[in-house]
């Protein structure tokens, strides 16, 4: 396991927020054991799921779907690591000490992730070396929603057509004004 995270430039006490983070997933994961699909339910899924092959509903099991629920939360903490940065290096990337830094979170320009006990700053947020432009707009109304950081993070960098076709991101870094991307948040996280 070691080995697997030294590939993927994650350090053991990563490892440890990481085991930390998806045994939590997975304890408010609901077990596929705990809600059997009935049989009419399993001719329904059959006759009308659009599926390519009826018969994948025959061969679906609840280990299996436990075992990709596991894998499902193991991809996603890992690649939260993945997109965020530690305190270190957001203070390298922004070229600031750790107390300016600390400030900009608790003034709400930068939004800081708590990961296993220590922020971790999801590095959408950053562009050219400096918080986005308007992020000091946006960050409150992101952190108050109840949105995960993986959610939130797929709200920032996927594109969206109410900004025709840009990301929130690029939106921004294009010069969009920050309150669309709070009122497009708040209508996504009342849905």
């Amino acid at each position: 396991m070691a080995e697997q995270f030294n590939d993927l430039d994650l350090s053991l006490d990563d490892a440890e927020g990481l085991t930390a983070n998806v045994r939590s997933q997975m304890m408010r994961s609901i077990s596929s054991r705990t809600v059997p699909v009935s049989p009419p339910d399993l001719n329904y899924l059959r006759d009308h799921a659009g599926l390519s092959d009826p018969s994948i509903v025959d061969d679906w099991r609840p280990e299996a779907e436990d075992a990709l629920r596991a894998e499902v939360a193991v991809a996603g903490a890992a690649q939260f690591l993945l997109d965020t940065l530690n305190l270190d290096e957001a203070t390298k990337l922004l070229r600031r000490d750790t107390t300016v830094v600390s400030r900009q979170v608790s003034s709400c320009q930068l939004l800081a992730v708590q990961w296993d006990g220590r922020p971790r700053f999801p590095s959408w947020q950053f562009h050219e070396g400096n918080a986005l432009p308007g992020m000091a707009g946006i960050v409150e109304a992101l952190s108050s929603a109840e949105m995960d950081a993986v959610s939130l993070g797929n709200f920032m960098t996927r594109p969206n057509d109410e900004l025709d076709g840009l990301s929130p991101v690029d939106f921004l870094v294009g010069g969009g004004d920050p309150n669309e991307i709070v009122a497009l948040h708040d209508a996504v996280a009342r849905n």
